[in-house]
Protein backbone atom coordinates (compact mmCIF):
# COMPACT_ATOMS: atom_id res chain seq x y z
CA UNK A 1 0.00 0.00 0.00
CA UNK A 2 1.54 3.85 -1.12
CA UNK A 3 1.21 6.36 1.25
CA UNK A 4 -1.11 8.86 -0.06
CA UNK A 5 0.77 12.72 0.75
CA UNK A 6 -0.76 16.12 0.41
CA UNK A 7 -1.21 17.49 -3.09
CA UNK A 8 1.72 19.98 -3.05
CA UNK A 9 4.26 18.01 -0.95
CA UNK A 10 6.15 15.29 -1.02
CA UNK A 11 6.87 12.59 1.25
CA UNK A 12 10.33 13.12 3.09
CA UNK A 13 13.14 10.12 2.94
CA UNK A 14 12.07 7.90 5.91
CA UNK A 15 12.98 8.70 9.06
CA UNK A 16 13.74 12.41 8.57
CA UNK A 17 13.37 14.85 11.58
CA UNK A 18 14.08 17.95 12.27
CA UNK A 19 15.11 19.24 15.88
CA UNK A 20 13.65 20.36 18.20
CA UNK A 21 10.64 20.09 16.34
CA UNK A 22 9.71 17.29 13.67
CA UNK A 23 8.08 17.43 10.53
CA UNK A 24 5.35 14.88 10.94
CA UNK A 25 5.79 12.59 7.58
CA UNK A 26 7.54 10.01 8.47
CA UNK A 27 6.87 6.54 7.93
CA UNK A 28 7.78 3.06 9.58
CA UNK A 29 6.08 -0.50 9.03
CA UNK A 30 4.52 0.08 12.71
CA UNK A 31 2.80 3.10 12.22
CA UNK A 32 0.27 4.91 9.96
CA UNK A 33 1.01 6.07 6.20
CA UNK A 34 2.27 9.82 7.57
CA UNK A 35 3.15 8.82 11.26
CA UNK A 36 6.10 8.09 13.07
CA UNK A 37 5.36 6.59 16.74
CA UNK A 38 9.80 7.86 16.91
CA UNK A 39 9.22 11.28 16.51
CA UNK A 40 6.31 11.43 19.09
CA UNK A 41 8.34 9.81 21.91
CA UNK A 42 11.53 12.08 20.96
CA UNK A 43 12.90 14.62 23.43
CA UNK A 44 15.42 16.70 23.83
CA UNK A 45 15.01 16.81 27.12
CA UNK A 46 15.26 13.04 27.60
CA UNK A 47 18.24 12.88 25.70
CA UNK A 48 19.89 15.80 28.03
CA UNK A 49 18.75 14.10 30.99
CA UNK A 50 19.37 10.13 30.23
CA UNK A 51 15.59 9.26 30.44
CA UNK A 52 14.43 6.23 28.99
CA UNK A 53 11.35 7.74 26.93
CA UNK A 54 10.38 4.44 25.21
CA UNK A 55 6.55 3.66 25.88
CA UNK A 56 5.26 -0.01 27.07
CA UNK A 57 3.01 -2.00 24.56
CA UNK A 58 -0.31 -0.40 25.89
CA UNK A 59 1.31 3.10 25.64
CA UNK A 60 2.73 2.57 22.19
CA UNK A 61 -1.14 1.15 21.23
CA UNK A 62 -2.24 4.57 22.09
CA UNK A 63 0.68 6.34 19.98
CA UNK A 64 -0.42 4.10 17.04
CA UNK A 65 -4.28 5.47 17.56
CA UNK A 66 -2.34 9.19 17.47
CA UNK A 67 -0.39 8.99 14.88
CA UNK A 68 -3.53 8.05 12.62
CA UNK A 69 -5.04 10.94 13.95
CA UNK A 70 -2.21 13.34 13.63
CA UNK A 71 -2.17 11.61 10.06
CA UNK A 72 -5.67 13.12 9.47
CA UNK A 73 -5.02 16.31 10.42
CA UNK A 74 -1.91 16.77 8.00
CA UNK A 75 -4.33 15.19 5.55
CA UNK A 76 -6.85 17.97 6.85
CA UNK A 77 -4.04 21.66 6.39
CA UNK A 78 -2.20 19.65 3.48
CA UNK A 79 1.57 20.29 5.43
CA UNK A 80 3.08 18.14 7.99
CA UNK A 81 2.70 19.65 11.82
CA UNK A 82 5.89 20.24 13.86
CA UNK A 83 5.26 18.22 16.94
CA UNK A 84 6.44 20.04 19.73
CA UNK A 85 5.54 17.55 22.61
CA UNK A 86 4.41 13.88 22.30
CA UNK A 87 4.37 10.77 24.46
CA UNK A 88 6.49 11.70 28.17
CA UNK A 89 6.89 9.19 30.42
CA UNK A 90 6.19 9.62 34.00
CA UNK A 91 10.00 11.25 34.79
CA UNK A 92 10.04 13.32 31.98
CA UNK A 93 6.93 14.41 31.96
CA UNK A 94 8.28 15.91 35.65
CA UNK A 95 10.95 16.57 33.96
CA UNK A 96 9.39 19.30 32.12
CA UNK A 97 6.78 20.27 34.52
CA UNK A 98 3.56 18.30 33.04
CA UNK A 99 0.76 17.96 35.26
CA UNK A 100 -0.14 14.60 36.75
CA UNK A 101 -2.02 12.54 34.75
CA UNK A 102 -1.77 14.12 31.81
CA UNK A 103 -2.43 12.22 28.15
CA UNK A 104 1.03 12.75 27.32
CA UNK A 105 2.08 10.41 29.66
CA UNK A 106 -0.23 7.68 28.32
CA UNK A 107 0.91 8.26 24.71
CA UNK A 108 -2.66 9.71 23.70
CA UNK A 109 -1.78 13.09 22.91
CA UNK A 110 0.71 15.50 21.76
CA UNK A 111 1.06 19.58 20.63
CA UNK A 112 1.73 20.58 17.87
CA UNK A 113 1.89 23.81 15.67
CA UNK A 114 1.95 24.18 11.33
CA UNK A 115 2.90 27.66 10.07
CA UNK A 116 2.98 26.54 6.35
CA UNK A 117 -1.09 26.43 7.32
CA UNK A 118 -1.37 29.43 9.60
CA UNK A 119 -1.54 30.59 13.20
CA UNK A 120 -2.50 27.67 15.78
CA UNK A 121 -5.97 29.60 16.24
CA UNK A 122 -6.40 28.89 12.60
CA UNK A 123 -5.05 25.52 13.14
CA UNK A 124 -7.23 24.66 15.93
CA UNK A 125 -10.42 26.28 14.32
CA UNK A 126 -10.22 23.84 11.08
CA UNK A 127 -9.89 20.85 13.26
CA UNK A 128 -12.02 21.77 15.17
CA UNK A 129 -14.75 22.16 12.08
CA UNK A 130 -13.69 18.88 10.97
CA UNK A 131 -14.92 15.80 11.12
CA UNK A 132 -11.50 14.30 12.82
CA UNK A 133 -12.18 12.35 15.98
CA UNK A 134 -10.79 13.68 19.13
CA UNK A 135 -10.98 13.53 22.71
CA UNK A 136 -9.65 17.09 23.62
CA UNK A 137 -8.42 19.64 21.00
CA UNK A 138 -6.91 22.58 23.57
CA UNK A 139 -5.48 25.93 21.72
CA UNK A 140 -2.51 26.54 24.43
CA UNK A 141 -1.70 30.38 24.76
CA UNK A 142 -2.54 30.79 21.67
CA UNK A 143 0.62 29.21 20.44
CA UNK A 144 0.21 25.53 19.31
CA UNK A 145 -2.48 23.59 19.81
CA UNK A 146 -3.25 20.12 22.31
CA UNK A 147 -4.64 17.19 20.21
CA UNK A 148 -5.73 14.04 22.36
CA UNK A 149 -7.72 10.54 21.81
CA UNK A 150 -9.66 9.14 23.59
CA UNK A 151 -8.79 5.58 25.80
CA UNK A 152 -9.00 2.60 23.59
CA UNK A 153 -12.91 1.45 23.79
CA UNK A 154 -13.83 4.67 25.64
CA UNK A 155 -16.36 7.07 23.54
CA UNK A 156 -13.97 10.38 22.52
CA UNK A 157 -15.28 13.54 24.26
CA UNK A 158 -14.68 15.68 21.29
CA UNK A 159 -14.17 18.93 23.96
CA UNK A 160 -12.67 21.95 22.46
CA UNK A 161 -10.98 24.26 25.24
CA UNK A 162 -8.44 27.03 24.91
CA UNK A 163 -6.38 28.64 27.96
CA UNK A 164 -4.66 32.04 27.63
CA UNK A 165 -2.71 32.07 31.12
CA UNK A 166 -2.82 30.28 34.10
CA UNK A 167 -4.81 32.61 36.24
CA UNK A 168 -7.62 32.33 33.97
CA UNK A 169 -7.96 28.48 33.21
CA UNK A 170 -9.25 26.50 30.67
CA UNK A 171 -12.27 27.82 28.72
CA UNK A 172 -14.49 26.31 26.95
CA UNK A 173 -14.55 26.78 22.98
CA UNK A 174 -11.86 28.61 20.62
CA UNK A 175 -11.60 32.59 20.98
CA UNK A 176 -13.31 33.86 17.38
CA UNK A 177 -11.19 34.11 14.43
CA UNK A 178 -10.14 37.84 13.46
CA UNK A 179 -11.52 39.09 9.89
CA UNK A 180 -7.53 38.47 8.46
CA UNK A 181 -7.86 34.39 9.56
CA UNK A 182 -11.12 34.30 7.89
CA UNK A 183 -9.97 35.98 4.72
CA UNK A 184 -6.59 33.81 4.53
CA UNK A 185 -7.36 30.52 4.94
CA UNK A 186 -10.56 28.26 3.77
CA UNK A 187 -10.20 24.24 4.64
CA UNK A 188 -11.97 22.26 1.96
Amino acid sequence: MSAAFPKNSQAPMQGSVQTPEFAFWASDTLNSAHCSVATLCHSDTALKNGIDNQPDEPVRDNLLRLAETLTAVCILVGSPLQITSGFRCESLNRAVGGVEGSQHSTGQAADFKCPPFGSALELAHAIAASSITFDQLILEYGRWVHLSVAAAGEMPRREVLHINNAAEGYLHGLPPRTKADKSQRQVT
